[in-house]
């Protein structure tokens, strides 16, 4: 009986050459360019002809095949919307070319960028600098900005939502510490503040920068101090001469102006507020009372 491979090895025609070593182990015989075929005549190109010699196609059909192929691997409608990565680095027109096929403006200047109003004129100045010089394109810089106003907006309105908690706390505090009283300090506090702070420039923005440096509680107080001061029957008149200890009213209201700018500025910590400041605004405050008229009504 023999063996299927004996079978196999009998089937073999006696005059069958043996075929030759491919040089690769295990793998097909690397194609060897015909001689000629069909597209010696029909193929003038010599370069497309060394091409198709190259792929060894029999026959017209397929090429065709071939090219039919391709197109289904990258899609017919990508035909003309094709970028060429730059080779490196150093390639200056590759990646001037990837770049334009990309959408990136050819200078700083051609972003068109929606920002908020009010926004920083530096970073309106300074973003397309930074897409440019990193190959943004455009519609990748406008998604960029987008999400950063959203997000600098969202930090602003969630800041402002903190400073309203917690004024409404301050105050809800000094009600209780100031009890029946409250709403006659805080009618000297108003006093105060348009016979001082307006003296001294402040605007309602002013305000809720003082309110938001030093607290709702304290504020109401300095300026409840400033308004009360001209009740405390300690004023030698309204001449603006020498104080007690040698001031006079307009050079307190000076550093009165001065301290509420420091303070704001975030210059004065709250320990030197209470320790030294506070006592020499009351001081202040005094001297510049003499020259306010006394409350309706006193």
């Amino acid at each position: 009986m023999s063996t299927p491979a004996a079978q196999v090895l009998s089937s073999l025609p006696a005059s069958s050459p043996a075929p030759e070593p491919s040089g690769q182990a295990g793998g097909a015989p690397a194609p060897v360019p015909a001689a000629n075929g069909w597209w010696d005549t029909s193929v003038k190109d010599p370069e497309v002809k060394a091409f198709i010699a190259n792929k060894n196609f029999a026959e017209p059909e397929m090429a065709f095949k071939a090219y039919r192929s391709l197109e289904t691997l990258l899609g017919a409608d990508k035909a003309g919307r094709t970028a060429v990565l730059p080779k490196d680095d150093n390639d200056v027109e590759g990646r001037k070319a990837f770049f334009a096929k990309i959408g990136v403006p050819e200078s700083p200047e051609g972003y068109k960028l929606a920002l908020p109003e009010g926004a920083d004129g530096e970073f309106a100045k300074a973003a397309p600098q930074w897409f440019h010089q990193n190959g943004v394109p455009q519609k990748a810089a406008e998604g960029i900005v987008k999400g950063f106003n959203e997000f600098i907006e969202g930090q602003i309105k969630a800041q402002e939502a903190a400073d309203k908690a917690r004024s409404e706390q301050q105050l809800n505090a000094l009600k209780t510490e100031w009890a029946h009283e409250f709403d006659e300090r805080a009618e000297f506090a108003r006093r105060g503040f348009r016979s001082v702070g307006k003296e001294a420039g402040l605007e309602d923005a002013d305000l809720a920068k003082l309110e938001n440096a030093i607290g709702a509680d304290k504020m109401l107080k300095m300026f409840w101090k400033l308004g009360s001061a001209s009740a405390e029957g300690k004023m030698v008149g309204n001449d603006d001469s020498a104080a007690t200890f040698g001031m006079t009213a307009s050079a307190a209201q000076k550093e009165i102006d001065q301290i509420m700018s420091d303070r704001s500025a975030g210059k004065i910590n709250d320990f030197s507020w209470r320790k030294e400041v506070e006592p020499r605004l009351s001081q202040l405050a005094q001297i510049v009372a003499r020259s306010l008229p006394p409350p309706p009504g006193s």
